[in-house]
Protein backbone atom coordinates (compact mmCIF):
# COMPACT_ATOMS: atom_id res chain seq x y z
CA UNK A 1 0.00 0.00 0.00
CA UNK A 2 1.60 3.40 -0.89
CA UNK A 3 2.23 6.50 1.03
CA UNK A 4 -1.04 8.57 1.69
CA UNK A 5 -1.92 11.37 -0.10
CA UNK A 6 -2.87 14.85 0.77
CA UNK A 7 -5.15 16.97 -1.03
CA UNK A 8 -4.12 20.94 -0.51
CA UNK A 9 -5.70 23.82 -1.26
CA UNK A 10 -3.14 26.44 -1.98
CA UNK A 11 -4.16 30.36 -2.19
CA UNK A 12 -1.84 32.59 -4.70
CA UNK A 13 -1.54 36.18 -3.81
CA UNK A 14 0.31 36.16 -1.51
CA UNK A 15 1.08 32.91 -0.67
CA UNK A 16 2.39 31.82 -4.21
CA UNK A 17 3.13 34.61 -5.23
CA UNK A 18 4.49 38.06 -3.18
CA UNK A 19 1.42 40.49 -4.58
CA UNK A 20 1.15 43.17 -1.72
CA UNK A 21 4.87 43.77 -1.93
CA UNK A 22 4.82 44.30 -5.45
CA UNK A 23 1.40 45.79 -6.02
CA UNK A 24 1.83 48.33 -3.56
CA UNK A 25 4.46 49.93 -4.97
CA UNK A 26 3.79 49.43 -8.68
CA UNK A 27 0.34 51.40 -7.55
CA UNK A 28 1.68 54.26 -6.20
CA UNK A 29 4.03 54.41 -8.95
CA UNK A 30 1.46 54.80 -11.74
CA UNK A 31 -1.39 57.13 -9.18
CA UNK A 32 1.05 59.02 -7.23
CA UNK A 33 -0.17 57.92 -3.94
CA UNK A 34 1.84 57.08 -0.62
CA UNK A 35 -0.62 53.50 0.05
CA UNK A 36 1.38 51.26 2.85
CA UNK A 37 1.10 47.57 3.14
CA UNK A 38 -0.50 48.58 6.30
CA UNK A 39 -3.44 49.97 3.99
CA UNK A 40 -3.61 46.76 1.49
CA UNK A 41 -6.79 46.11 2.64
CA UNK A 42 -8.05 49.45 4.16
CA UNK A 43 -10.72 50.42 1.66
CA UNK A 44 -10.50 53.31 -1.16
CA UNK A 45 -9.67 56.08 1.31
CA UNK A 46 -6.26 54.08 1.93
CA UNK A 47 -5.64 53.83 -1.65
CA UNK A 48 -6.83 57.43 -2.56
CA UNK A 49 -9.59 56.28 -4.72
CA UNK A 50 -13.17 57.42 -5.53
CA UNK A 51 -14.77 54.32 -4.03
CA UNK A 52 -14.13 50.64 -3.48
CA UNK A 53 -15.06 49.94 -6.84
CA UNK A 54 -12.07 51.64 -8.59
CA UNK A 55 -9.79 50.31 -5.86
CA UNK A 56 -10.64 46.85 -7.53
CA UNK A 57 -10.86 48.19 -10.88
CA UNK A 58 -6.71 49.66 -10.28
CA UNK A 59 -5.64 46.56 -8.80
CA UNK A 60 -7.29 44.31 -11.32
CA UNK A 61 -5.37 45.95 -14.03
CA UNK A 62 -1.91 45.69 -12.46
CA UNK A 63 -2.55 42.25 -11.96
CA UNK A 64 -2.80 42.12 -15.79
CA UNK A 65 0.17 44.15 -16.62
CA UNK A 66 2.69 43.69 -13.76
CA UNK A 67 4.64 40.37 -13.90
CA UNK A 68 4.80 39.08 -10.09
CA UNK A 69 6.84 35.42 -9.90
CA UNK A 70 7.26 33.44 -7.29
CA UNK A 71 10.50 32.89 -4.69
CA UNK A 72 12.80 29.85 -5.69
CA UNK A 73 12.03 28.65 -2.34
CA UNK A 74 8.08 28.58 -3.26
CA UNK A 75 8.86 26.88 -6.85
CA UNK A 76 11.41 24.85 -4.75
CA UNK A 77 9.02 23.50 -2.48
CA UNK A 78 5.32 23.26 -4.47
CA UNK A 79 7.47 21.27 -6.88
CA UNK A 80 8.44 18.86 -4.40
CA UNK A 81 5.06 18.65 -2.48
CA UNK A 82 3.39 17.85 -6.24
CA UNK A 83 5.70 14.33 -6.07
CA UNK A 84 4.15 13.49 -3.12
CA UNK A 85 0.39 15.15 -2.87
CA UNK A 86 -1.79 16.48 -4.97
CA UNK A 87 -2.72 20.26 -5.46
CA UNK A 88 -5.04 22.95 -6.09
CA UNK A 89 -5.22 26.61 -6.41
CA UNK A 90 -8.17 27.96 -4.58
CA UNK A 91 -7.69 31.81 -5.15
CA UNK A 92 -10.04 35.03 -4.49
CA UNK A 93 -9.37 36.17 -8.11
CA UNK A 94 -11.81 36.85 -10.56
CA UNK A 95 -11.90 34.72 -13.21
CA UNK A 96 -11.15 38.04 -15.51
CA UNK A 97 -8.08 37.45 -14.49
CA UNK A 98 -7.34 33.70 -15.15
CA UNK A 99 -5.16 34.29 -18.18
CA UNK A 100 -1.99 36.10 -16.80
CA UNK A 101 -2.96 33.83 -13.43
CA UNK A 102 -2.45 30.37 -15.80
CA UNK A 103 0.46 31.91 -17.82
CA UNK A 104 2.77 32.48 -14.63
CA UNK A 105 1.99 29.02 -13.43
CA UNK A 106 2.59 27.48 -17.24
CA UNK A 107 5.86 28.65 -16.90
CA UNK A 108 6.85 28.68 -12.83
CA UNK A 109 5.23 25.87 -11.87
CA UNK A 110 4.39 23.28 -15.01
CA UNK A 111 2.38 19.84 -14.14
CA UNK A 112 2.57 20.91 -10.14
CA UNK A 113 -1.38 21.93 -9.72
CA UNK A 114 -4.36 19.62 -10.55
CA UNK A 115 -6.61 22.66 -10.87
CA UNK A 116 -7.08 26.43 -10.54
CA UNK A 117 -10.29 27.67 -9.04
CA UNK A 118 -11.40 31.32 -8.90
CA UNK A 119 -13.81 32.32 -5.91
CA UNK A 120 -14.27 35.75 -7.23
CA UNK A 121 -13.84 36.92 -4.01
CA UNK A 122 -11.44 40.04 -4.38
CA UNK A 123 -12.43 43.02 -5.49
CA UNK A 124 -15.80 41.39 -6.86
CA UNK A 125 -17.77 44.81 -6.98
CA UNK A 126 -15.15 45.30 -9.63
CA UNK A 127 -15.33 41.80 -11.42
CA UNK A 128 -19.14 42.01 -11.83
CA UNK A 129 -19.61 38.16 -10.81
CA UNK A 130 -20.62 36.43 -8.07
CA UNK A 131 -18.50 34.56 -5.35
CA UNK A 132 -17.84 31.07 -4.18
CA UNK A 133 -16.58 30.91 -0.53
CA UNK A 134 -13.52 28.69 -0.08
CA UNK A 135 -15.20 26.49 2.04
CA UNK A 136 -17.59 25.30 -0.32
CA UNK A 137 -15.18 25.12 -2.81
CA UNK A 138 -12.39 23.00 -0.74
CA UNK A 139 -15.59 20.87 0.03
CA UNK A 140 -16.03 20.53 -3.88
CA UNK A 141 -12.44 19.58 -4.76
CA UNK A 142 -12.33 17.37 -1.02
CA UNK A 143 -9.33 19.01 0.18
CA UNK A 144 -7.41 18.19 3.59
CA UNK A 145 -5.97 21.50 3.97
CA UNK A 146 -6.24 24.95 3.31
CA UNK A 147 -3.23 27.33 2.87
CA UNK A 148 -4.29 31.16 3.02
CA UNK A 149 -2.98 34.35 4.31
CA UNK A 150 -6.23 35.40 5.54
CA UNK A 151 -7.84 33.95 8.79
CA UNK A 152 -11.60 35.03 7.53
CA UNK A 153 -10.91 32.58 4.53
CA UNK A 154 -9.58 29.88 6.98
CA UNK A 155 -12.24 30.16 9.50
CA UNK A 156 -14.69 29.77 6.16
CA UNK A 157 -13.55 25.96 5.86
CA UNK A 158 -12.81 25.25 9.06
CA UNK A 159 -16.65 25.79 9.10
CA UNK A 160 -17.38 23.59 6.55
CA UNK A 161 -15.85 20.74 7.77
CA UNK A 162 -12.37 20.59 6.91
CA UNK A 163 -9.85 20.41 9.98
CA UNK A 164 -6.21 21.79 9.11
CA UNK A 165 -5.95 25.22 8.07
CA UNK A 166 -2.35 26.74 7.78
CA UNK A 167 -2.10 30.70 7.94
CA UNK A 168 0.52 32.10 5.65
CA UNK A 169 2.65 34.74 6.27
CA UNK A 170 3.24 37.63 8.71
CA UNK A 171 1.29 39.86 7.41
CA UNK A 172 -0.24 43.29 8.83
CA UNK A 173 -3.52 41.66 8.18
CA UNK A 174 -2.93 38.69 9.79
CA UNK A 175 -0.44 38.89 12.34
CA UNK A 176 -2.46 40.44 15.38
CA UNK A 177 -5.41 38.09 14.80
CA UNK A 178 -6.09 35.15 17.34
CA UNK A 179 -5.87 31.70 15.49
CA UNK A 180 -8.89 29.53 15.44
CA UNK A 181 -8.74 25.69 16.64
CA UNK A 182 -7.68 23.72 13.66
CA UNK A 183 -5.09 26.87 12.17
CA UNK A 184 -0.95 27.17 12.59
CA UNK A 185 0.83 30.03 11.50
CA UNK A 186 3.94 29.59 8.70
CA UNK A 187 6.07 31.58 7.45
CA UNK A 188 8.70 28.97 5.32
CA UNK A 189 8.09 26.42 3.04
CA UNK A 190 9.84 24.48 5.57
CA UNK A 191 6.76 24.79 8.00
CA UNK A 192 4.72 23.92 5.79
CA UNK A 193 6.17 20.51 5.42
CA UNK A 194 6.72 19.32 8.15
CA UNK A 195 2.88 20.15 9.21
CA UNK A 196 2.14 17.73 6.15
CA UNK A 197 4.41 15.32 8.66
CA UNK A 198 2.60 16.12 11.89
CA UNK A 199 -1.15 15.48 9.65
CA UNK A 200 -0.11 12.30 8.32
CA UNK A 201 1.22 10.77 11.45
CA UNK A 202 -1.81 11.97 13.04
CA UNK A 203 -3.67 9.15 10.64
CA UNK A 204 -2.06 6.37 11.10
Amino acid sequence: MGQEKLLWAIDFDDVIIPTAEVLVPAYNERYGTSVQLEGYYGGADAWNAPTPKDVGVRINELLRDVEIVPTDETIEALSHLATMDELHIVTGRPSSLEEPTHRMLKSHFPGVFTSVEFTNYSHSEASGLGTRSKGDVCNEIGADILVDDHIAHGTSVLDSGLEEVIVWGNYPWNRDQKLGRGMVRCIRWGEVLRERERILAGRK
